[in-house]
């Protein structure tokens, strides 16, 4: 199963902050705002390096401290260490741009734009995804020539500290470069509101990524927030695809994963087969108990921490009620913790049995509410793309989406006017590092990844007009 150890984590104090954020000024300011984008692109690499080195170790950690696969933990750890790869190879990319001003007989002027580093950047990440969240802000952030202050999930700090930690045993150049701080939302608020902090990037709740803008309406922000996805299920679609890339988008990391497909939309024609396969494939997939988090087979673990699954039933408990329950089969009632004698009990009151509604209306609770939990509402079957677009954009949020078709025209119709940053069709959760992450509305701002998209975050611009 899951190992049952309690690790102590003290928080940050406000003190400590202050402190850590001014090491990061002076190492900005110091050495490591002098290196050439040479030497950061090196140093890139050698991070990348450094998470090689240490795969099993920060994979296993990964997976005690989320609860997911530990086959899953690896899959993550390894995309971070090729995060900071692709970051290594923008890192001397940025180049200046020369506009001539001259004009008939005026004297030659030049006009130069210039990219150039923020500085302290504060960097708070979530709980579902810890390494590779980090590495979507540290690496560019550290490729545009900031020094960055971190602070991960108060659940899930240990492998960003290890991290943290081994770069700056291996790297002495790097020591003050990469700043942790660990604690909870006090740890978080004081941080952005340090004044040497220059840009913020954070994952979380639109909630708090809604407050930290309304708070600091001048301080430039990455907001990585929720999202309530929708995937279509097209009357052209491979039904076997369309129930595999069902069950990666909606249950992955036990669906706590801004991107995934917490509603399900199907065209009446292949509504009821669909349904009727995908309950399928839960229960032979994943089943309503937990499995080993060593076991390959195992493509679901629990919830990351307690107060994450009680948040879940909670929900459930108070919306689910008259919704057709197809997954788990009756009388499992995903609302209530498992009472199994055969799992610890600590397990147990994490875990949260992958769970199906159908028949569930556009703008019920479930349907408009992230749960971050693997919960996936089928909507009531459409008609038509134009249908399953309505449906699709009947939410505040701006995320993710995607269509499972083979018809060119559903597909592009569908894709164009779905309002979303990103956009799946036949497949789902892929996110590589060359091309930009992020969502419109409700689901944030900015974007990561994506070469200079991303990295364009960390940078401010300065105009130089000279004339001779």
């Amino acid at each position: 199963m899951v190992p049952q150890e309690t690790v102590q984590v003290p928080w940050t104090s406000d003190a400590d902050v202050s402190a850590a954020v001014q090491r990061a000024r002076d190492a900005f300011e110091g050495k490591w705002g002098a290196v050439s984008p040479a030497t950061r692109r090196d140093h890139l690499w050698r991070i990348a390096t450094v998470i090689d080195e240490h795969v099993d170790a920060l994979a296993l950690l990964e997976a005690r401290q989320t609860g997911k696969p530990l086959h899953e933990a690896r899959g993550e750890v390894k995309e971070a260490a090729e995060v900071f790869r692709h970051y290594s190879g923008w890192a001397d990319k940025v180049q200046d741009a020369v506009h001539d001003l001259s004009g008939p007989g005026s004297p030659h002027r030049e006009g130069r734009v210039v990219a150039v580093p923020k500085g302290v950047v504060a960097a708070i990440t979530a709980f579902n995804y810890p390494i590779l969240l980090a590495a979507w802000k540290l690496a560019p952030a550290l490729a545009a020539g900031n020094t960055v202050v971190i602070k991960p999930a108060e659940t899930t700090p240990l492998t960003i500290q290890s991290l943290a930690a081994a770069v700056s045993q291996s790297h002495r150049d790097l020591r003050d470069v990469i700043q942790v701080v660990t604690g909870g939302a006090r740890v978080g608020r004081t941080l952005v509101a340090h004044p040497a902090v220059e840009h913020v990037s954070f994952t979380g709740s639109t909630a708090a990524g809604e407050a930290m803008a309304r708070a600091h309406p001048l301080k430039t922000m990455t907001l990585e927030l929720g999202g309530k996805n929708a995937m279509y299920v097209d009357r052209s679609a491979d039904l076997e695809l369309a129930v595999a890339t069902a069950v990666d988008a909606g249950w992955t990391n036990a669906g706590q994963n801004c991107c995934a497909a917490s509603r399900i939309i199907v065209h009446e024609e292949v509504h009821d087969a669909f349904v009727e396969r995908l309950v399928k494939a839960l229960g032979k997939r994943i089943g309503i108990a937990p499995k080993s988090m060593y076991n390959v087979a195992n493509c679901m673990g629990p919830l990351a921490h307690i107060q994450q699954a009680e948040r879940v039933r909670d929900l459930l408990a108070q919306h689910a009620a008259g919704l057709t329950q197809a997954y788990p089969p009756t009388p499992t009632d995903p609302s209530r913790p498992l009472t199994d004698a055969s799992i610890p009990p600590a397990l147990a009151a994490q875990w949260v049995p992958p769970t199906l509604y159908t028949g569930v209306a556009v703008d019920h609770a479930l349907a408009q509410t992230e749960l971050f939990g693997p919960v996936v509402c089928v909507l009531r079957p459409v008609r038509s793309v134009n249908e399953a677009v309505a449906a699709a954009n009947a939410t505040p949020f701006g995320l993710a989406s995607g269509i499972v078709a083979a018809d060119e025209p559903a597909i592009r119709e569908y894709t164009r006017r779905v309002r979303a940053g990103m956009m799946w069709v036949n497949t789902w959760n892929l996110t590589p590092a060359r091309v930009p992450f992020g969502g419109w509305g409700a689901s944030g701002r900015g974007r990561e990844l994506g070469g200079m998209a991303g990295m364009a975050e960390y940078l401010n611009i300065k105009t130089i007009i000279r004339e001779e």
